[in-house]
């Protein structure tokens, strides 16, 4: 059973695949953006590949 959020009509429609990649980005962005060095693509890439699967497995134990 999905939890539909109130907030946001249609999210209990979006794969789990995508949640996890929204997450990962918005995770990214703020990794990215949070420090005072500056940043690369592939730092941003690495992040993105790291948090993604992380993400996924949380979204996928929280339905």
């Amino acid at each position: 059973m999905t939890t539909q959020n109130p907030d946001y009509e249609g999210f209990d429609r979006i794969s789990d695949a995508q949640k996890a990649h929204d997450l990962a980005v918005a995770y990214s962005v703020y990794v990215a953006t949070s420090s005072s060095e500056s940043f690369d693509v592939q730092d941003f890439y690495q992040d993105y590949e790291n948090a993604y699967p992380v993400f996924l497995n949380l979204v996928k134990s929280h339905r």
